[in-house]
C-alpha cells in the first residue's frame, strides 16, 4: 500500500521474499527463537540456526548440481521433521 505524500525509498519500501526475510531475521533477531517443537525433548531453533541450516542446504544442493530454477521437493510427516533436516528456504 502506498501512502500519500510518502516518497518510496529503500528505508520504507523493500520487496519481501523468504530469503530477504530470513537474512534480516538472522541479522536482527539472531538469538531469538524461530521455531519450537514441543515434543519430548523440547527443541528450539534460533534465527541464526535457521539461516545457517538454509545455507548448508543450499551448499549441498549446489554440490549435487542443482541450480537456480531447478525444482527440488521433499515429503515429511511433520513440520519439525522437515525443518530439522532441510529447513524452509533454499538460498540459491
Amino acid at each position: 500500500m502506498i501512502m500519500k505524500g510518502v516518497m518510496q525509498c529503500p528505508a520504507n519500501n523493500i520487496t519481501l521474499s523468504p530469503v530477504s526475510f530470513l537474512e534480516r531475521a538472522a541479522l536482527v533477531y539472531g538469538d531469538n527463537t524461530s521455531i519450537v517443537d514441543c515434543g519430548n525433548p523440547l527443541i528450539r531453533f534460533s534465527w541464526k540456526q535457521t539461516y545457517q541450516r538454509c545455507l548448508n542446504l543450499a551448499s549441498a544442493l549446489l554440490h549435487l548440481g542443482i541450480s537456480r530454477h531447478d525444482v527440488v521437493s521433499s515429503l515429511f510427516d511433520t513440520l519439525i521433521t522437515t525443518y530439522k533436516y532441510y529447513s524452509f528456504v533454499v538460498v540459491l
